[in-house]
């Protein structure tokens, strides 16, 4: 058996995203959006998930810059970000030509600055939450 989806939104979960998740190899969705996460995203674990596809992180407390080797696993191609603490900017290696490369992506455009040629404004969620 494999695990491929872990949905854990709502669940007062507090503490950090655990680096453990790498060995969940078949993962292709991590769903732990509306909780009390902190800390960092543990990007080189999530470049290392080879299946993942989807990560919503939204409405944490997570801080820090936003990783810019998310993508290295070749496959995410959600990345939901919004409604946490996180520092600097969009990173610009997600848009080469005109466009980001995520199929999906929300973050917080007037805290994490995005260039223009790369997000939209249906990327940018600023102070109003689904």
């Amino acid at each position: 058996y494999s695990v491929v989806e872990i949905d854990m939104e709502e669940n007062n979960m507090t503490g950090k995203i655990s680096n453990a998740l790498v060995l969940l190899q078949s993962l292709n969705a991590l769903v732990l959006r509306r909780n009390s996460l902190t800390g960092v995203i543990p990007a080189d674990t999530v470049a290392a998930m080879p299946s993942l596809r989807i990560l919503s992180l939204q409405r944490n407390r997570l801080s820090g810059p936003i990783p810019d080797n998310l993508r290295d696993n070749g496959a995410l191609d959600t990345l939901q970000i919004h409604g946490n603490a996180f520092t600097g900017e969009f990173p610009l290696s997600y848009c080469p030509g005109r466009a980001t490369i995520f199929r999906y992506l929300t973050l917080d455009c007037s805290v994490n600055a995005c260039d223009p040629s790369c997000c939209y404004a249906e990327n940018c969620i600023d102070a109003v939450y689904e």
